[in-house]
């Protein structure tokens, strides 16, 4: 439903208990979205029953199947999964699931920044993000297993969010929320990301592709973050917690 140019959301999050996860939980029950959680363990859920619409508990099994299960019983507007690549398995088994259900919801995955489309003469990224090895081990993941899931799928609205390092608001980091498709941004090289702003990220992007579906710019995308401001590369690595050797 759509009022005041706010798209609110039936909402699917699925390993809602993680860091992220419950980031992306909080973030739209404060926006007022209808909140659905799949968890495997259901004593860890912190929210209460007045506050979620339902609680799905995959114990045992295929990640998968809970997930179809979800589906086949109620209809949303868009499944939020909270995991990557290195849980392969879930990763696979939930894209299959959601490319099964009539209709199908927009599905919001979660990739790593060195996934994302490097811009021609930029050399510090890999050495940003860990190491050129790293990154590149970490970019054949995601690309290999998510990525590759999501074209190979029949899912016709579904993006892949790439943040960099997250981090809590105790640690120190940056609430950057502005995000542009695919492309990696030299302002955000060797930052760390908030929990909270990677959260609000999902639906921002969430919202536009239920609002716009196939036309979103975003659309079987991945979602680059921009920072804000005037800080330069140099002032972010300076002040973030991984440092940048490329200045």
């Amino acid at each position: 439903r759509t009022t005041d140019g706010f798209v609110e959301m039936k909402l699917l999050v699925i390993a809602a208990t993680g860091n992220l996860g419950k980031a992306i939980v909080n973030a739209a029950l404060r926006d007022g979205h209808d909140v659905s959680v799949l968890v495997r363990d259901g004593t860890k859920v912190p929210w209460n029953g007045e506050q979620l619409t339902k609680v799905y508990v995959s114990a045992s099994g295929s990640l998968g199947d809970q997930v179809a299960i979800a589906l086949a019983g109620d209809t949303f507007d868009a499944v939020a999964l909270a995991v990557g690549a290195q849980a392969a398995d879930a990763v696979r088994t939930t894209i299959s699931a959601v490319a099964a259900a009539k209709p199908a919801p927009v599905l919001l995955t979660t990739g790593g920044a060195p996934a994302l489309i490097l811009r021609p003469g930029n050399s510090c990224v890999d050495k940003c993000f860990g190491g050129a090895q790293w990154a590149k081990d970490l970019r054949d993941l995601h690309l290999g297993v998510t990525f590759a899931a999501l074209q190979a799928s029949t899912i016709p609205t579904w993006t892949m969010v790439c943040p960099g390092t997250m981090v809590h608001k105790a640690e120190g980091a940056h609430s950057f929320h502005r995000t542009q498709p695919d492309v990696i941004d030299e302002s955000v090289v060797g930052a760390s990301l908030l929990y909270e702003a990677v959260a609000q990220a999902y639906l921002d992007v969430g919202e536009e592709l239920v609002k716009k579906g196939a036309k979103s710019a975003y659309n079987h995308k991945r979602v680059a973050f921009k920072g804000g401001g005037e800080m330069s590369c140099y002032e972010l690595c300076m002040t973030t917690l991984i440092g940048c050797p490329c200045v």
